[in-house]
């Protein structure tokens, strides 16, 4: 018997699902359609004001209603991508694209921005960049600058996490102009955007090692999203299907408070990376502690692990290692629970930094085995140089020089291609060393002193 609000729903279940199958079988076609049809209404009506919960089985059971089960798969699709299921996400809602007429551009916007944030929960690069391309396509024809906003602040997520930090922070600065730029009916809207983007520039800033530049566009972000002028529903983000199956953009499924405090909470945690890199361990902390309250709060557990992680981070350059170990391990079972698969590369990474201070080069190499192809598989490319410059790091130290150069000068040459001037100027500095170990002491010159004249600019 299950129970929903005040009503109860008596369940049976065959003996054996051959005797289920065979009894289906001999239904006709029609007789199915009315089954299914029937079955629909019943739990309609008993989760009446809960729907969400069931939207994939009412999808099924509305198949070849095409209104319905586009409404019902959209619906699927949207709850699956809060719960962490991407995969599942992007299946209901391909599905209610088949189902959604070329001429709908506004219903279609819709699903390919859902869709396109669970492709970068997935590390689906090439998938990630056709929705942005469709999405782009879609903003210019619907003439809506809030949209053409929506659109720039994902190609800054894209082009982040892809390595191609100034593409990053030009498409965070025109979601900031576009915001700008809206009519005052669209404040809460405008506003949402300007702070994001500025969020957005900020990490992209901070990639670059520009530290004080990302910290002014972080504190923008965070004192407009404290500012907030009210409640807005058509901040970027799925949006909530109307009972009637047409598309509204009032109320997000997650809903609009929701959203700005997560907000708000990435702007604390980029500001606790910044402020760490500066050398404030104790403004880093409290940043840390501000994100995962919220991050609590608002039961995101992808923040929450990522907050845990950057206290790790703390930890362990605090020369807390037990510590620090300790965080990277609860924010990898975090990361590893929802399938978030960047956030577990960041964490093996620095489990993997542990394992070298302990001089644990076993389990540093398995950590960084784990690592490297996972990186590779989702274009992560800033995580990449770390794990291949540490590599080397080993292979430097337990003699094997050959090996150590080749990771090393890797690890240098994906640092250039992405612009981490700091990554560079740290990787210049090992491998100098490395040059040092084989003889080579012009080489090794030649690095250490690139890499200061790195560390003075």
């Amino acid at each position: 018997v299950r129970t929903v609000g005040e009503q109860r729903l008596t369940c049976y279940r065959f003996s054996h699902t051959l005797l289920q199958q065979y009894l289906y079988n001999k239904l006709g076609k029609g007789q199915r359609i009315m089954l299914h049809r029937e079955i629909a209404r019943i739990l309609e009506a008993l989760y009446e004001g809960s729907r969400g919960e069931i939207a994939a089985q009412l999808a099924f059971h509305y198949a070849g209603d095409l209104e319905r089960e586009r409404y019902y798969a959209r619906l699927a699709g949207e709850r699956a991508e809060t719960l962490y299921a991407q995969g599942e996400s992007v299946r209901y809602l391909s599905r209610a694209l088949e189902l959604t007429p070329e001429s709908n551009h506004a219903e279609r916007y819709a699903l390919l921005l859902t869709r396109e944030r669970a492709h970068h929960h997935l590390g689906n690069r090439d998938l990630q960049h056709q929705d942005l391309a469709t999405l782009h396509e879609l903003a210019r024809i619907l003439a809506d600058d809030g949209f053409r906003a929506e659109v720039a602040l994902r190609k800054s997520d894209y082009a982040r996490v892809t390595g191609d930090y100034v593409a990053a922070a030009d498409a965070a600065r025109i979601a900031v102009e576009l915001a700008r730029s809206q009519e005052s009916g669209h404040l809460n809207q405008a506003t949402y955007c300007e702070s994001a983007g500025h969020l957005r520039w900020g990490k992209a800033l901070l990639r670059q090692g520009d530290y004080q530049a990302a910290r002014a566009r972080l504190e923008q972000a965070l004192t407009l999203a404290a500012a907030r002028p009210g409640i807005y529903g058509n901040s970027p983000g799925p949006t909530q299907v109307a009972e009637d199956h047409s598309r509204s953009t009032a109320e997000p499924i997650e809903g609009t408070g929701r959203r700005w405090l997560q907000l708000k909470a990435s702007s604390h945690r980029c500001l606790g990376v910044v402020c760490w890199h500066l050398g404030d361990n104790a403004g880093a902390k409290s940043h840390y502690r501000q994100a995962l309250r919220i991050c609590r709060q608002t039961e995101d557990r992808r923040c929450q692990a990522t907050a845990i992680n950057g206290l790790g981070v703390i930890a362990w350059s605090e020369k807390s290692p037990a510590e620090a170990w300790a965080n990277f391990e609860q924010a990898f079972r975090l990361h590893d629970e929802i399938g978030d698969r960047r956030g577990q590369c960041r964490t093996l990474s620095n489990l993997g930094d542990v394992a070298i201070y302990w001089g644990d080069y076993t389990e540093a190499r398995r950590l960084f085995a784990r690592c490297l192809p996972l990186c590779r598989e989702i274009s992560e490319p800033w995580i990449e140089s770390g794990v291949l410059n540490n590599l080397g790091i080993i292979a430097d130290r337990l003699g094997a020089y050959t090996e150590a150069l080749t990771r090393l000068q890797q690890a240098l040459d994906l640092r250039r291609k992405i612009g981490d001037r700091q990554g560079e100027a740290e990787g210049l500095s090992d491998l100098g060393l490395a040059y040092h170990h084989v003889g080579d002491n012009e080489s090794s010159r030649s690095c250490s002193e690139q890499s200061l004249c790195i560390m003075r600019d």
